[in-house]
């Protein structure tokens, strides 16, 4: 497991043994994003900075800043064979990079905020930004194809479905949208969280939508309509959401530097994790864990 803080720290820990492995001490002022290779031999952080560092987790050392962007890197993907990256920034910009020589392959500019959120999907990307805009990008032909424009306040997360036919952003209007991505159009309008939607996921089945919201809840939606149950509320405001490969887990970080991991199909918080004194304490028999990640 691999996280990222402003004290300008990546901290990695293993889950089959509890323990914690390493922290890195990046040279910047502040780590804002990370992306971690389909191999598990890198990771990529974004900083404060406006720079994109790579590092090996075999030896926890920097092999290579890229520079380019003006301004806060704010959400990076990797792409499955691990050869690009893609980054968003507070620069309005979309940059890939090509991971093979270090280098910047290509520029998007269209947006006209900070950009929020990225997703990959075959040779699209798909860009959520402050603009209150979801546009989807060409990579081969280097165009933006469409923009989607329903959402009424800034958007702040994206996430596509496992079999690639639905999107869903989370914006500061307080809904999730579901749109049908061979059709370019709106399938569904989620409403009921009471503040800006920071996260949102697909169940790996697809038949359930997972957000979290700055109004410090998490609901589960089914079949991508109005019907949905509120997990839990917490006391700090929630920042993210990933769903494990198995489809059972929920693993949701909150405002207050704390991962919550709830299997959300049975409604029960399986673990907290606040701190590197406090892991082992809080998830040594949760043996379940281990195979998970």
């Amino acid at each position: 497991m691999v996280s990222v803080c402003h004290d300008s720290t990546i901290k990695l820990w293993n889950l089959q043994n509890f323990t914690f492995i390493h922290a890195i001490q990046t040279k910047t002022n502040g780590v804002n994003c990370l992306a971690l290779s389909q191999n598990n031999d890198f990771c990529i952080a974004g900083s404060y900075d406006a720079t994109l560092r790579v590092y090996d987790l075999n030896t926890y050392l920097e092999s290579a800043v890229l520079r380019g962007h003006e301004s806060i890197i704010i959400c990076i993907e990797i792409t499955q064979n691990d050869e690009l990256a893609i980054s968003g920034s507070e620069d309005t910009t979309i940059r890939i990079w090509n991971l093979k020589k270090y280098s910047q392959q290509d520029i998007f500019k269209g947006h006209t905020g900070p950009i929020r959120g990225i997703s990959i999907l075959s040779h699209y990307i798909i860009s959520v930004s402050e603009d209150c805009t979801v546009r989807i990008w060409n990579s081969f032909e280097k165009t933006s194809e469409y923009i989607f424009k329903d959402h009424k306040n800034v958007v702040l997360c994206i996430c596509v479905s496992d079999n690639k036919e639905l999107a869903a952003s989370g914006s500061g209007d307080k809904t999730i949208i579901v749109w049908d991505l061979s059709k370019y159009t709106k399938k569904t309008q989620l409403s009921g969280h009471s503040n800006a939607v920071c996260g949102v996921r697909f169940s790996r089945c697809g038949n359930f939508i997972v957000s979290v919201s700055i109004d410090k809840s998490m609901w589960v939606w089914k079949n991508c309509v109005a019907q949905h149950s509120i997990l839990f509320t917490y006391s700090s405001k929630l920042i993210s959401v990933f769903i494990t490969k198995d489809d059972r887990l929920a693993i949701v970080s909150a405002e207050d530097c704390t991962v919550h991991i709830w299997d959300w199909r049975e409604k029960r918080r399986i673990a907290v994790m606040s701190g590197l004194l406090s892991i082992k304490d809080e998830i040594i028999q949760i043996p379940e864990l281990s195979s998970l990640f």
